[in-house]
């Protein structure tokens, strides 16, 4: 007998529908939906003039960037599962492409606070990623998307590098031996969902692509964060803002 999955996020949000007295039709996304932290979330909303409408338990915003219309949701969540389930629901709803902004602590010496990554690829080191792409040791991120953020990168004039990143949901234990090894081949950070965000996006046949902000570093075996610097706060609140809008603009 085929295996399949008892559970689905179309069922679940069926479920969650009905109870909100709304219809799927109702409850569907644009095209295009970006996730972003809360900070960042805020300015876009300003900057675009976003309105909040009624999306699920989730805060959802639509604006218009161009001619298209755009989706946006604050990420208050941490952590690989937490994504899988914002990423199914969303594509579920009817998203095609998925951007995500978030933060990253840096491997590399010469990276500094407020340096922008775009991922090319993710190594696996989270559990949910696996439950897609049982034996998949590395996710790559759309080329298509990552080219978009180069170029709006570029445009803004960030300071910026492409290149792998490690994803992982045991945030205290990231060992030095295990940092000592990822420095070495060139990996240039860590977070914790484009790993499981890539993985869902190819098996359900969307695009995703990621965009990370220098927020903290493990390059010299102590963790130094930069959260309440005045350079990170400028990266996330003037130039994320600022290399989203011109990627929306590309797509």
């Amino acid at each position: 007998m085929e295996d399949y999955s008892i559970t689905s996020p179309e069922v679940f949000l069926e479920a969650e529908a009905r109870s909100s007295g709304l219809s799927l039709d109702e409850c569907s996304v644009p095209r295009i939906v970006v996730i972003a932290l809360r900070t960042e979330s805020k300015r876009l909303v300003e900057l675009t003039k976003a309105v909040e409408r009624r999306w699920f338990s989730s805060t959802m915003y639509r604006c218009r960037v161009g001619s298209e219309e755009i989706g946006l949701v604050p990420w208050t969540a941490y952590g690989a599962p937490m994504m899988a389930l914002m990423a199914e629901h969303l594509i579920a709803c009817g998203a095609k492409t998925i951007l995500f902004s978030g933060a990253l602590g840096a491997f590399q010496p010469y990276m500094e606070e407020g340096d922008f990554v775009i991922p090319s690829k993710a190594i696996i080191g989270e559990g949910t990623s696996r439950y897609y792409y049982p034996r998949a040791k590395v996710i790559e991120t759309d080329p298509e998307i990552r080219e978009v953020l180069e170029k709006a990168c570029r445009v803004v004039g960030a300071r910026t590098f492409v290149g792998p990143i490690w994803d992982t949901d045991a945030v205290y234990r990231e060992m030095r031996s295990k940092i000592e090894k990822l420095q070495s081949q060139g990996v240039l950070g860590v977070e914790m969902e484009t790993s499981t965000l890539c993985a869902v996006a190819r098996f359900k046949g969307i695009k995703a692509g990621s965009l990370q902000r220098v927020s903290d570093s493990l390059a010299n075996f102590r963790w130094e964060p930069y959260f309440r610097s005045e350079k990170y706060r400028r990266a996330s609140l003037e130039t994320t803002p600022k290399i989203l809008i011109e990627a929306l603009r590309l797509l």
